[in-house]
């Protein structure tokens, strides 16, 4: 397979994913006058495609006179502006755009509506400013200049911040100050209590929408799950409180997990219910979910093609998505795009394009499981494939294709396998001979394995050790220098791993008894997969520091091994990858207790061995000793 460039990791307006019928969904939404004012929440996990199906979205619309649309980004807003304040300009500019540009009827309105407008963009400016001039003051920059003004309305809040507060953002303050009291001062002056200014806002608001012969104003909130808790419930309030009113339309992409939590946060004082309140907030303010679902396997391979098709062949890219959509709608076809349907309808047939069509075709299902069918995940690493290509290519290296992206199938999903594979080939100058018999039996599909090497007997592996190429005969040592920062590092899991895991993985290293307790019992009730990668990821904190938190974090590693022999080979695996000295002698005895009631496993016995020849520290290796001769006795 020739090596070529790689894939942008931005949104995009071309449909590789097949959102045509959720697009069609929210423009059919978008449509209905009987459902505005109208919140639509564009659901889905980090990289599922949010932000490119919302801009599809918008590119139909805002070509329709009758529309208009604004994008808003509350993340580029959140560290030097109010949230709310920076929406609501946002509204209004592009309004005040469109009607500049004469959208719709707007150059047909009388100069009586256009007089009208004129002053309620006026007004609402204003206001727009007054509310910002508040946010500063209320963060402690702006406060003391309105105070020394004579202005009590905003001066009240002085009471709440320092004097070196707002010293600090005086100058900043009196510019801002200044400029509102010069646009409004009858309103800036007055004791207008917050709420009526807040009602006033929404009253004007709907006026000017209903004197611009529009049928909808469309906003696009994207990144709102990239914004800290403050920013996200600000947005989600100055739709509620300013900007719903008829005639328009929110669409929001996010993490639906990451906005409960926000909104979890502003109630702490309800331990237990925090999480509920957040789904119930959340609900309140999104009328219409549409949910962005993982990509099957099927989905995958068709999306990778199309990917390859795009990059392989830009000029006929077109004539492969048009393909995949007429076979989107028109058959029962699980794969709309793979080298069979290309090649009927493309000739010639391009060989680069060929057999990256074959590769894709062997790898899609496990990158699917495995990356839990997340498109930019997905394509991150088949980038990681091109590039990696491309630096063997500038070193007169040839990588094949097909065993580099079997290789990193394992590097990135199970790390702890992929080093023993590295250790594997370097013992055998650079072949990997144990993975014979292994993949054999894992072609044979008869359960009859190899011993020694249990931690290889689960569902993911074997279905790894099955995926062609075979690597046995393979002379590896090229492919791992590519990943010698995987190999030669501590080991570090490299799969994104769920927030629950995330979570428990904080827990398990908590200074906490009763905590890291709990942790334990709930890691113990994992599913095989799950406990596997939160065990590798636990590992790779153990053998960066083995003695860190005075030893807590093996006990840890010691409990769950115990609980979960299947473990013991990669734990063993990472003890002797870590240098003696570095290790307490306590440690041996804590390992030898596993294994008081029952015989020693090879594994462990060659460890101990290890231990009492090295020389690096007495104590281990007199440890180990003892602890050897304790256990033979079991045996």
């Amino acid at each position: 397979m020739e090596v070529c460039s790689v894939w942008h990791d931005n949104e995009t307006e071309i449909d590789l994913l097949g959102f045509e019928p959720l697009v069609d969904l929210m423009l059919h939404l978008v449509e209905q006058p009987s459902l505005l004012p109208l919140t639509i929440g564009v659901f889905g996990d980090w990289g599922s495609g949010k932000s490119s199906l919302m801009r599809m979205a918008h590119n139909r619309l805002s070509i329709q006179d009758r529309y208009l649309c604004v994008n808003f980004s509350p993340w580029q807003h959140e560290n030097y502006d109010d949230v709310k304040a920076a929406l609501m300009a946002e509204v209004l500019n592009t309004l005040q755009a469109g009607m500049q540009e004469q959208r719709g009827t707007f150059g047909r309105a009388s100069d009586q509506a256009r007089e009208k407008i004129k002053k309620l963009f006026t007004m609402l400016r204003q206001r727009v400013n007054w509310f910002r001039l508040v946010s500063f003051g209320l963060k402690g920059i702006g406060a003391l200049a309105s105070w020394n003004q004579g202005n009590p309305a905003i001066g009240v809040q002085l009471a709440a911040m320092t004097l070196s507060d707002a010293v600090e953002g005086v100058n900043q303050a009196e510019a801002i100050t200044k400029d509102v009291l010069s646009k409004e001062p009858q309103a800036v002056k007055s004791e207008e209590p917050i709420e009526q200014r807040v009602g006033d806002f929404r009253r004007d608001f709907a006026a000017l929408l209903s004197e611009l012969d529009i049928e909808a104003l469309i906003i696009f909130i994207d990144d709102l799950d990239r914004c800290l808790p403050p920013a996200i419930l600000d947005t989600l309030e100055a739709i509620r409180l300013f900007l719903a009113v008829p005639k328009t339309v929110f669409v929001i992409g996010a993490d639906r997990r990451i906005i409960r939590h926000a909104i979890a946060t502003r109630y702490p004082e309800l331990p237990g219910q925090n999480e509920e309140i957040g789904r119930d907030y959340l609900e309140k303010i999104i009328q219409i979910p549409v949910h962005i679902p993982p990509l099957t396997a099927a989905e995958t391979e068709s999306y990778l093609n199309l990917l390859g098709c795009h990059l392989f062949t830009p000029d006929r890219a077109s004539e492969f998505i048009s393909l995949a959509d007429e076979n989107r709608r028109k058959t029962a076809l699980d794969v709309v795009m793979n080298y069979g349907i290309a090649k009927s309808k493309v000739e010639p047939f391009p060989d680069n394009l060929a057999g990256y069509m074959t590769l894709v075709g062997r790898i899609a299902p496990i990158l699917c499981r495995e990356l839990e069918g997340n498109p930019r995940q997905i394509k991150r690493f088949m980038n990681t494939l091109f590039l990696r290509q491309r630096l063997a290519q500038a070193r007169a290296i040839n990588l094949d294709g097909a065993i580099l992206a079997k290789l990193m199938v394992l590097e990135y999903f199970h790390e702890s396998s992929f080093k023993q594979i590295f250790q594997w080939q370097r013992e055998n100058d650079g072949y990997a001979f144990p993975l014979r018999d292994l993949e054999t039996a894992a072609r044979r599909g008869d359960g009859k394995w190899p011993e020694g090497l249990d931690n290889w007997i689960q569902d993911r592996l074997t279905s790894w050790l099955a995926l062609e190429p075979p690597l046995a005969d393979v002379f590896l040592e090229p492919y791992f220098y590519f990943s010698r920062d995987k190999v030669l590092a501590p080991m570090a899991t490299t799969r994104r791993l769920s927030q629950r895991l995330q979570e428990l993985l904080g827990q398990l290293r908590s200074e906490s008894d009763a905590q890291q307790s709990n942790a334990i019992t709930e890691a113990g009730e994992l599913a095989p997969e799950d406990f596997r990668v939160l065990y590798d990821a636990l590992l790779g904190y153990f053998q960066r520091d083995p003695r860190a938190d005075d030893g807590r974090i093996w006990q840890v590693v010691s409990k769950l091994a115990e609980s979960h022999r299947e473990v013991i080979p990669i734990l063993v695996q990472t003890l002797k990858a870590i240098p003696p000295r570095s290790l307490p002698p306590a440690y041996v005895r804590v390992l030898g207790s596993i294994f008081v009631r029952e015989p020693m496993p090879d594994e462990v016995q060659s460890l101990l061995h290890y231990w009492i020849t090295q020389k690096e520290q007495k104590g281990l290796a007199d440890a180990a000793e003892r602890t050897l001769n304790q256990l033979m006795k079991v045996r």
